[in-house]
């Protein structure tokens, strides 16, 4: 694998984060230079039992007398300086630059942890993980030139343990406890669908010619959250809709808002749906918006029926857009004694993007008859 940037997916037992500390620990044996290493997971505990184990294992192996310190856990090979850090213990050290970057289980780290580190490491980037879902390392690099994409099972570990096989084995087709899911995720390699999963939809990179569309932009107030606004190109005959992503930022005032909105392709002074706030929906018809207030009435569960009615697009670059639609799932409730999904969204959900885009569909729909 070459490049900055190398992303590993796969299975239970493929040995992903075993093989990624030997390279390190080989390359430093060789170098002669001075270099920063850090290796990030969620926990101190996952560390603890995953990343730091493994590395003291191959260290063993090897023989090599490496000492391991503790608070954080931190060593040093040759001349290649390691340390162990968890999200839990609030990202110290975050700020500091580091030449290589080792984010193991990746997808356990929210986007606004894994960016920093990512952007404040110069020589390598490497991240693995089991693709329980689409998230960020899909969505905003594996789709960018230069990134190197590894998929591996368990398969490719010749050493894995036959105990540790034969449980994966329990999840294969054809076994008694066949899940297809958990096969799927941690037998493949493959990405994970969630059951329960709202909106079926296929990506795009532009909206087919000879169509009539009709065009507005839905906006969802926030602070803290994230203000979101997506561009909604509405296909009446062919009952299509086409969204794409256009801002997505928190603490972000409605001058930005607005720039953006102004600066995103194809814009044509089309009608803003916004959220039920008078104050910013003031500010946005200050700046020249058109501007009209989001139907709510209808209620959240209605409002799924609804989008469920059309042929759902979603443009390629709206990362942001892109996972909140994988991850909108159905809320899980307990009826005599068992589990089901009732026709309303799980409110754990993230959904700025995904309201932005409900308020412009239904105003468009609705002037347009439905």
């Amino acid at each position: 694998m070459d490049g900055y940037m190398k992303i590993v997916q796969g299975s239970t037992g493929a040995g992903k984060t075993y093989s990624i500390l030997l390279r390190w620990i080989l390359m430093a044996l060789r170098s002669k230079e001075p270099q920063d290493c850090a290796i990030y997971t969620e926990t101190v505990d996952q560390l603890r039992h995953g990343a730091v184990k493994d590395f003291q294992s191959i260290c063993r192996t090897l023989g090599l007398g490496v000492r391991m310190y503790k608070s954080p856990f931190r060593c040093t090979v040759g001349l290649w300086k390691f340390v162990f850090l968890s999200v839990d213990h609030e990202m110290k050290g975050v700020g500091g630059r580091r030449d290589r970057l080792f984010i193991n289980e990746a997808i356990r780290l929210p986007y606004k942890f894994a960016e920093p580190l990512i952007t404040r490491t110069h020589r390598e980037v490497i991240m693995d993980f089991n693709a329980t879902f689409k998230f960020w390392a899909h969505t905003r690099y594996a789709v960018l030139d230069g990134v190197s994409f590894l998929k591996l099972t368990f398969k490719d570990n010749e050493m894995q343990p036959a105990r540790e096989r034969d449980n994966l084995m329990n999840f294969a087709p054809g076994s008694p406890g066949y899940d297809p899911h958990r096969w799927r995720v941690f037998g493949l390699g493959e990405i994970g669908r969630l059951e329960g999963r709202i909106l079926n939809y296929k990506s795009y990179d532009r909206l087919p010619s000879g169509v009539e569309f009709h065009h507005g932009y839905g906006v969802d107030f926030g602070w803290v959250d994230p203000n979101a606004v997506v561009r909604v190109s509405y296909d009446y005959k062919g009952r299509r809709l086409y969204w794409r992503e256009v801002f997505y930022s928190p603490r972000t005032t409605m001058a930005d808002l607005g720039k953006a909105v102004r600066g995103s392709s194809g814009f044509d002074n089309e009608v803003l749906v916004c959220d039920h706030s008078p104050s910013l929906c003031r500010d946005l018809r200050h700046l020249g918006f058109s501007v009209s207030k989001a139907r709510k009435k209808d209620g959240l569960s209605r409002d799924v029926l609804f989008l469920n009615q059309f042929q759902l697009h979603i443009h390629r670059s709206s990362a942001n857009l892109l996972r909140e639609a994988d991850n909108w799932v159905y809320k899980k409730q307990c009826i005599n004694g068992e589990d089901v999904y009732v026709g309303q969204p799980d409110d754990r959900c993230s959904d700025h993007l995904l309201d932005a885009a409900r308020y412009a569909t239904k105003h468009l729909a609705y002037r347009m008859g439905g």
